[in-house]
């Protein structure tokens, strides 16, 4: 049975049960509606009996003034107070709601009837029998006029015992109603649990099953399959196979050419170069970028650009051999693998395209455009030690001769000579390791802070800030990290900046002890490098010691790459340090392996948020939720956050209303350098861990 049929029964028992609970109840409900009305038009009939009663009293008090002693004034005020009071009893005869029978009322409207005669003839009674008239009247009045009181005093007392009977008829309705509710909705809640039972069995179990099977497919397991359930469940167990091999599709092509996209070419890269360290085959990566494309999206809207780049992807397709790989990096840029080709031949099939494409005549409404293509080709082979034959590096090589042949007037094909590229840079980098060791020896470096600000309910009491570098040029200005730290972490040059770091600033500290005094926190980063080297944790060991430093105001700040890419060593450097008090800080967490798991086996204390994520989050919800991620499982393992690169209230608001304990950016503090700074002079081997301070001061800001 498919598992609609399952639950059509489901959904039907449900609408069945629902509408019995539901009629029951409204029956029940309305039933004791029915009652309640009857029972508020019975006391208002009652009401209107009693007025009545009251009423009769006093036209009977009337009529004994009128028939005893011959006040005549009073005959027309009684008349028609008598005559109020039989139109009154006929209209409650009329809408009896209480009353058995309505003879002994309509009986009352006679007597009153009767006793207006009598009023009547008093008033015309005159002359010298007029007393004995009066007294005749009065003794026929007497007694009509107690059996009227009597008839009125029985008709009450009935109708109060009937609105008595009521009352007890729609309680009792009430307490019938409430029992029958509970009863209904136990038994629909009981129905529903027996349904919801019988369809876990049926289709939520089988499906249960599948989802395990389907996850232990992910980790690599074979998958079983399912043999007994609905049969959308076997049908789709079946079709797992074809799924996986759609999705694996549409992750690694571009949905709009059908080429591979970026992700899989990188791949197909890696196996090439791979394979060509191997057999020492010579390959040619193309790097294609349309001219004028961009003309043709503004023109025509980008369903014109689209069609465009469907055709030229058609093109592409056409014009290589079936060895050979396209793809689509983005936009108008494509990517052509040439395997086994040379260089000559690669020219050759490179120039055909670029004709090809030059040949292009795109109709749009009655419009034609027409479009070239710059291209830049990269050979590689196993014999190209410079490049390492590093995937990447060969796609940037080609994307520097694509942008070549857009310099030198597009539309052209341009070769480019990867071992000069990188000679050249080569030269450029030892120039800069020459200027980095100079700089190192010289003390040619300035110490500046940026402050690290506690947010939301975080209390901290003393200044805190991270130190951060910069580099003195020959013209006297001051260049940023990222111009050197590169070039120093490649050249294996980090460890001996970063001890440059630790004594300068330690020394500075030294030098201005009202600093040192009012210090809560001071963050210092470690390199790469430094994390793996034994003489590095000896160097700060005795510098702290030497110094006679207050070890708990250190926190040195690890990269998340480092400390996760060589693990063994950087428990020895955190262990070592947290033994003499230092802290540590995880930073650029997010940025790199990002493994939350290793968060429970690293001993840091603090967890810095990539400012990648943090600059941006306001406008990308992404962001925010890894943000709220990562502090969310920094504070599951007992670690304090820092967030980076914060420039606006919004995103200082948004930070407290995570949790996040501190923050640090543009917004809060500019980085300035420390007051009164003495330039030292680092005299070390990568080996050697003294170090001599020069005497020699220049002062800086």
């Amino acid at each position: 049975m498919k598992i609609k049929s399952y639950l059509a029964i489901l959904i039907i028992a449900c609408l069945i049960g629902g509408y019995l609970v539901e009629h029951i109840q409204s029956g029940s409900h309305s039933a004791q509606q029915i009652q309640l009305e009857k029972h508020n038009n019975a006391r208002l009939w009652l009401k209107d009996l009693d007025r009545v009663d009251a009423d009769t009293s006093q036209y009977l008090i009337s009529a004994d003034l009128i028939i005893a002693s011959g006040e005549s004034y009073l005959v027309a005020g009684t008349q028609t107070k008598g005559r109020l009071i039989i139109q009154t009893i006929r209209q409650l005869v009329q809408d009896n709601l209480l009353l058995p029978q309505t003879r002994q009322l309509s009986h009352s409207a006679q007597q009153v009837k009767q006793i207006n005669t009598y009023i009547e003839n008093s008033a015309h009674a005159t002359g010298t029998d007029r007393n004995d008239v009066l007294s005749a009247l009065l003794y026929e009045y007497d007694d009509l006029a107690f059996q009227l009181s009597e008839q009125m005093a029985q008709t009450l007392s009935t109708a109060n015992q009937s609105l008595l009977d009521s009352k007890i008829k729609l309680d009792n309705l009430s307490e019938e109603s409430r029992i029958m509710q509970i009863t209904t909705r136990v038994l629909f809640s009981v129905g529903l649990l027996l349904l919801w039972y019988w369809a876990n069995t049926k289709i939520c179990s089988p499906v249960t099953r599948l989802t395990r099977m389907a996850d232990n497919v992910l980790r690599g397991e074979d998958f079983e399959g399912i043999k007994n359930g609905p049969r959308e469940t076997q049908q789709l167990s079946n079709n797992l196979t074809t799924l996986t091999t759609t999705l694996s599709y549409q992750a690694n092509h571009d949905p709009l050419t059908s080429l591979h996209n970026r992700r899989a070419f990188q791949r197909i890269l890696i196996n090439a170069v791979s394979d060509a360290n191997v057999s020492g085959e010579s390959n040619i990566l193309c790097y294609i970028d349309l001219d004028r494309f961009k003309m043709v999206n503004d023109t025509c809207g980008h369903a014109a650009g689209d069609k465009l780049l469907i055709k030229v992807a058609t093109l592409l397709q056409d014009n290589v051999r079936d060895s050979d790989r396209v793809a689509r990096l983005g936009g108008d840029e494509f990517a052509i693998l040439l395997n086994g080709c040379t260089t000559s031949t690669g020219l050759k099939i490179c120039n055909k395209i670029r004709n090809a494409i030059s040949d292009i005549r795109f109709l749009w409404e009655e419009e034609i455009f027409t479009i070239s293509a710059s291209i830049g080709i990269t050979p590689f082979t196993n014999t190209d030690a410079n490049t390492k034959n590093r995937p990447q590096e060969i796609l940037n090589t080609a994307d520097m001769a694509c942008k070549q042949a857009k310099e030198t007037g597009r539309d052209n094909v341009q070769l480019f000579d990867v071992s000069s590229e990188i000679i050249n840079k080569k030269r450029d980098e030892i120039a800069w390791v020459n200027k980095l060791n100079t700089a190192i020896e010289q003390g040619h470096f300035v110490l500046f802070k940026q402050n690290i600000v506690p947010i939301g309910n975080t209390q901290e009491s003393g200044s805190h800030f991270e130190i951060l570098i910069r580099m003195m040029a020959t013209d006297g200005s001051l260049l940023p990290p990222g111009v050197f730290i590169p070039i120093a972490e490649r050249y294996h040059l980090g460890t001996r900046l970063d001890k440059w770091i630790v004594n300068a600033t330690i020394e500075w500290f030294l030098a201005h002890p009202a600093e040192l005094d009012k210090l809560s926190m001071c963050s210092i980063n470690l390199s790469g490098q430094s994390v793996g080297n034994k003489g590095m944790r000896k160097f700060i060991i005795n510098k702290l010691h030497t110094a006679n430093f207050p070890a708990e105001k250190l926190c040195f700040e690890i990269t998340e790459t480092a400390a996760v890419t060589d693990l063994s060593n950087a428990h020895l450097l955190i262990n070592e340090l947290r033994a003499l008090g230092c802290k540590f800080s995880l930073d650029d967490f997010g940025s790199g392996l990002s493994s939350f798991a290793y968060l429970k086996e690293l001993p840091v204390d603090i967890i810095k948020i990539d400012g990648a994520f943090v600059k941006d989050m306001m406008s990308d919800k992404v962001n925010t939720a890894t943000v709220e991620a990562i502090n969310g499982v920094a504070k599951a393992v007992g670690k304090q956050t820092i967030a980076e690169f914060v420039e606006d209230a919004d995103t200082v608001l948004e930070l407290e209303k995570i949790g996040v304990d501190f923050a640090q950016g543009y917004y809060f503090h500019n980085p300035e350098p420390l007051k009164d700074q003495a330039m030292v002079m680092l005299n070390v081997t990568p080996e050697s861990t003294t170090l001599e301070v020069s005497s020699k001061l220049s002062i800086v800001g």
